[in-house]
């Protein structure tokens, strides 16, 4: 079984697996951000068919269609050269920074 430890991991594995699946073409960002907004729709179509509401039968569909959107992000950031770690830190502090002060920037 595939032991992925952190974000990056998983950025940089998504990506591997991109290249490996679609030989025809390379993998561009383009590509990665239409495959995100595909998985984003999966998602909003989970949420939509069980009316918002995640039941613990289909919670597992909910977290592969979750996993396969996080997947596509990660490798979007990890493709850019940038670092999972830094995103989450850069997020948590804007979200810190909005509580504290408001919507101000």
């Amino acid at each position: 079984m595939l032991q992925l430890r952190n974000l990056n991991e998983l950025g940089d594995y998504a990506i591997r697996w991109q290249r490996r699946m679609f030989t025809a073409v390379p993998v561009t960002q383009l590509h990665r951000a239409l495959s995100l907004c595909e998985e984003a729709g999966e998602v909003a179509r989970y949420l939509l068919k069980e009316d918002l509401q995640v039941r613990p039968e289909t919670r597992g569909n909910l977290t592969e269609e979750l996993g396969d959107t996080l997947g596509q992000l990660c490798a979007i950031a990890r493709s850019a050269g940038l670092d999972m770690d830094v995103i989450i830190d850069t997020t948590v502090n804007k979200l810190q920074r909005i509580e504290a002060t408001g919507l101000k920037k």
